[in-house]
């Protein structure tokens, strides 16, 4: 398996506290069907491989990346791996079950392969799930952690990459893309905002003046 998709996070926001309280809220709400949004609102989620099993994904800790497996029961750092917000990245990841190995890269440039564990199954594999399990989100559901930022060029591929592949994969340098996209539709709400509060007083202004006027 292997993916590589181009990345330009706007934040990394780590996992918050979720005290008593607020969990006990979140469920009734969700018992109730009632939408509480999600107890955790953690960015720290960049890509994940199978919705319910979670069994394999990317996630930025403390600055830096790290692959995590079987829904986090096992995680692996990436030296050297750092996406930075505001920023356009390239981040390339083959899987390789049978020689126990992952690659990975960053904005072209390779990193030490990482060994899977000996011992290590994927808890998927085998599962009546495992025939569906091979979407592609950026979303950790387990706890409501997602990635926060924009997306391109997501590619997929059905075999392990190997080395030479990445490189010629790294080789367009597509993701050295212009500025960051417009974020003037954030002004949206503001202006809808004004617009709602103003068109009231605007009429109810003109009304008076000519209430005044046939006086």
């Amino acid at each position: 398996m292997g993916f590589s998709v181009d990345l330009l996070p706007l934040d990394f926001k780590p996992e918050a506290r979720v005290t008593p309280w607020r969990a006990w809220w979140h469920s009734l709400l969700s018992i109730l069907r009632l939408y509480s949004g999600p107890a955790s609102t953690s960015h720290e989620t960049v890509i994940a491989l199978g919705p319910g099993y979670r069994w394999f994904c990317v996630k930025h800790r403390s600055g830096h990346l790290e692959l995590t497996l079987n829904n986090s029961d096992c995680r692996q750092p990436m030296p050297g791996a750092i996406l930075a917000p505001g920023k356009w990245h390239r981040l390339m990841v083959s899987l390789d079950l049978n020689a126990r190995t992952i690659l990975t890269s960053i904005d072209g440039q390779l990193l030490l392969p990482i060994q899977i564990p000996k011992d290590l199954k994927l808890s998927v594999i085998g599962s009546p799930a495992e025939a569906s399990e091979k979407a592609i989100t950026f979303s950790d559901y387990s706890n409501g952690s997602a990635y926060h930022g924009y997306a391109a060029d997501l590619r997929a591929f059905n075999h392990a990459l190997s080395r030479l592949e990445m490189e010629a994969l790294a080789g367009d340098r597509a993701w050295e893309r212009g500025p960051l996209p417009s974020r003037a539709s954030s002004n949206v709400p503001l202006i809808l905002l004004a617009i709602l509060i103003g068109a009231p007083v605007a009429w109810f202004s003109l009304r008076h003046r000519g209430s005044a006027a046939s006086r």
